[in-house]
Order: structure tokens, then sequence, then C-alpha cells
């Protein structure tokens, strides 16, 4: 990778939410990994906090689906309005219900099955952020 290339991800702020601590600590710890900025939140109330307080630009959402309270697409619907340029990233260990929710999710949206390896997720979140926000 070149140090642009580098440079560019590194200043990447990403917004982690998930109300299952072990994923959110191996979430955290492979994007950290790769270089990215992470702000984490337990749920949507304190994510749309970290996002409000948030003195840079949140440039990736990767959130659960399936929360309590708040959802994870009306979270990023939420948070859209702060951060138009914002790519979101889906995930949840739902797999009947998350086919479910995926279908009422807009076409194309950015989808990972829990529990995901490092890599899938690594990789899942580059591809995200390459596309166009």
């Amino acid at each position: 990778m070149g140090k642009e290339a580098q440079e560019a991800r590194i200043s990447e702020t990403i917004l982690l939410v998930d109300d299952e601590k072990p994923v959110r600590k191996l979430a955290r710890k492979v994007l950290e990994q790769e270089g990215y900025t992470v702000l984490e939140a337990k749920d949507a109330d304190e994510a749309l906090r970290l996002g409000q307080e948030s003195a840079g630009s949140i440039r990736l959402l990767l959130t659960d689906l399936v929360m309590p309270g708040m959802n994870g697409q009306t979270l990023a619907g939420h948070l859209q309005v702060r951060y138009p340029k914002m790519q979101v990233l889906y995930m949840s260990g739902y797999k009947d219900y998350a086919i479910g929710f995926n279908a009422a999710l807009d076409p194309g949206a950015n989808y990972v099955s829990k529990p995901f390896k490092p890599d899938t997720l690594a990789r899942a979140v580059r591809e995200v952020l390459r596309q166009k926000g």
C-alpha cells in the first residue's frame, strides 16, 4: 500500500455500535490493527451522543442491525443527517432475522454476518470505504 493510501486510511474514523461487548472488543481490535480510529458505543443512544460530540468526520458506521431500543437502520438514518457522506456496514448474528431485515434495507446495503473472521471484517470495511459517499 502506498504511503498516501495508508495515511488516508489512518485518518478515517469508524463508529462501532454493538450491544455485545465481545463483538465490540474483537471488531475494535481488528479495525485498530488496520489503522482506523474507532469510536465505540454499546447502544444507539451512546452512538448518537458520540456522533454529536465527535469533532471530526465519521467515515463509516459499523452497526448491529438488531439491538435493544433503536435498531441499526434507524440509527444510521439519524447519524446520516449530520454525516451525509458516512458509509454504513450492517452486521447481525440473527441469520434468519437478518435475511428478512436485509430485504427491507435499501438495495445495495452493506452487510456482514456475525460471527465473522477478522479478515472478513477487515475486507468488508475496506470495500465499503472504497464506495463513494
